[in-house]
């Protein structure tokens, strides 16, 4: 079972920071009106932050290959909590032009989880329960949103959006307290290579995860759909508050509240959904979750203002249970289908391409908004999700 004591520890080791840094992802996002306003940027300019995060992610799994062997997966995670802060804090308290060197920053830190959770719960967990534990780890994601947007947008209303970043900085340092003995506990094996910053910055570390993916053939489809279904997800979150505030002419304070209801539901179906995979083939269950994200970004497409409070609950319910809740499946996919002995390598692999969609959405989301209007954007975004779902589908390549 899940709560055994050898199950339960890697899995509170993984969570930890993964909600930490979770919650600091989203609070640019959840914050957008006034952050950008203060920082005298236009409202779509979240979409560009979210995609230097991004960019950011993704240098890092291109070259995790170098980094993750020297540090190690919890020494790793330490690290990434303590540069997560400090890159939120410098974006928040500094001028804009360090903006663009927090955001990278942060998505190099936030990255850091998916390998090095992946590691340890692949070393340290049965594999019959990678897809309930893969998804439970992965719903510390919209945890740390909902934090973020309680918190947060509370806090920004009650006195002032830098309280509301202050407040979020706070738990990535705890949790960074709490993984300073975690390597020994779970008896983490020595680093495998030493430290290299000129095989950390070797642009051949651009051609890794293609080469992972021919060596693994079965990722190729994932990574893929991963795509389609990360555009959709990161378009939802990212502009939601700035949508809702401009689309529904809601305040902060309910946008965030909102936001955090949208997250809460997203772990109740990121959990959902892994119960499933005990019951049913895991790749039908991602295929349902696909059709399902592509529903909700045309729900958003269709908001109007004046509509109810329940209905806006409603809808924010339906939304996060749908549109983030394939994260934990498609790893667990990730894991069996690679032939690699390197788990987080493969991991890394294929989320580099997951990231890509991440970085490459929000910006182009925010060009088409500012050209055709959000409710087009979203549909755009459906169709993304269209696309997976077609992918997913496709009959498994024959050997």
């Amino acid at each position: 079972m899940i709560g055994t004591g050898a199950t339960l520890r890697p899995l509170v080791v993984v969570v930890t920071p993964h909600l930490a840094l979770a919650a600091l992802m989203q609070a640019v996002p959840v914050l957008a009106p006034a952050f950008t306003a203060a920082k005298g940027l236009p409202p779509e300019a979240v979409g560009l932050i979210s995609g230097l995060v991004g960019l950011g992610s993704l240098w890092f799994y291109a070259a995790s290959g170098a980094l993750m062997p020297a540090l190690g997966a919890v020494r790793a995670l330490r690290l990434a909590c303590l540069g997560g802060a400090l890159a939120v804090a410098a974006m928040a308290a500094g001028p804009v032009w360090l903006i663009g060197l927090g955001a990278p920053l942060l998505g190099i830190c936030y990255a850091v989880t998916t390998p090095a959770g992946s590691e340890i719960l692949a070393r340290h967990t049965p594999q019959r329960l990678w897809g309930a534990l893969f998804s439970l780890r992965m719903a510390s994601v919209p945890a740390g949103g909902a934090l973020a947007g309680v918190l947060g947008g509370t806090l920004a209303s009650l006195w002032d959006w830098r309280a509301g970043i202050a407040a979020l900085i706070l738990p990535a340092l705890l949790a960074a307290g709490c993984l300073h003995r975690a390597a020994r506990g779970l008896g983490e094996p020595p680093p495998r290579r030493r430290l290299s910053a000129a095989a950390v910055l070797a642009p051949a570390n651009l051609l890794t995860p293609f080469r992972s993916l021919g060596a693994n053939p079965g990722l190729g489809r994932l990574a893929l759909a991963s795509l389609g279904l990360a555009a959709v997800q990161t378009s939802t979150f990212t502009f939601l508050t700035t949508w809702l505030n401009a689309g529904a002419g809601i305040g902060l304070a309910l946008a965030g509240s909102l936001f955090a209801t949208c997250q809460l539901a997203s772990v109740a179906g990121r959990i959902l959904a892994g119960a499933l995979t005990t019951r049913l083939p895991l790749r039908p269950v991602l295929i349902g979750l696909a059709l399902l994200s592509g529903a909700s970004a045309l729900m958003l497409a269709g908001l109007r203002p004046g509509l109810p409070g329940w209905l806006l609950t409603a809808g924010a319910v339906l939304i996060g249970a749908s549109v983030a809740s394939w994260n934990g499946l498609f790893l667990a996919e990730v894991a069996r289908a690679a032939r690699d002995p390197e788990v987080a390598a493969a991991t890394a692999a294929a989320t580099f391409f997951t990231f890509l969609g991440f970085a490459l959405a929000p910006p182009a989301f925010a060009a088409v908004s500012a050209l055709w209007g959000f409710p087009f954007a979203y549909r755009c975004a459906a169709a993304g999700a269209l696309a997976a779902t077609l992918v997913l589908a496709l009959p498994p390549r024959r050997g």
